[in-house]
């Protein structure tokens, strides 16, 4: 019972020495991709087309869009 209490414990300080570990890499890898995913330019013609499909559908029950009057 006490060697099983043991391994129990070794292996949650284990985790928790991993878990709580720095990892400087992983820190440089996220902004290296946020930066890659930022950078990307987009034509006119792309933009139009994403606008097109980024509309919500505005019913009766949507009221946290507010209705552009135009």
């Amino acid at each position: 019972m006490k060697q099983l209490l043991i391994i129990a414990l070794g292996l949650v300080t284990l985790g928790t020495f991993t878990a709580c570990s720095k990892n400087e890499n992983h820190a440089a890898t996220e902004n290296s991709t946020a930066a890659s995913a930022v950078s990307s330019d987009t034509s006119p013609e792309q933009q139009a087309k994403i606008d097109a499909i980024d509309k919500p559908v505005l019913d009766s029950k949507n009221t946290d869009v507010p209705a552009k009057s135009q």
